[in-house]
């Protein structure tokens, strides 16, 4: 899965989840962005893992 975060100066904060099927990894995105308790591990472009709740996540991708 790609993960990219975009800086932008939006009038809104926009999540996109773009996936070929809503299958059961996406569900669980899904489900994670919606109970706004739990944190997203995410990976930074010199790959270290970071922690973010959901209200951080300002774009998620998942690719094959």
């Amino acid at each position: 899965m790609k993960i990219t975060v975009e800086h932008k100066d939006v009038p809104e904060n926009e999540i996109v989840l773009r996936c070929r099927e809503l299958d059961d990894e996406m569900l669980h995105i899904l489900a994670l962005l919606r109970s706004g308790m739990q944190t997203l591990c995410a990976f930074t472009e010199e790959r270290e893992a970071v922690f973010l709740s959901p209200q951080e996540v300002l774009y998620a991708e998942s690719m094959e």
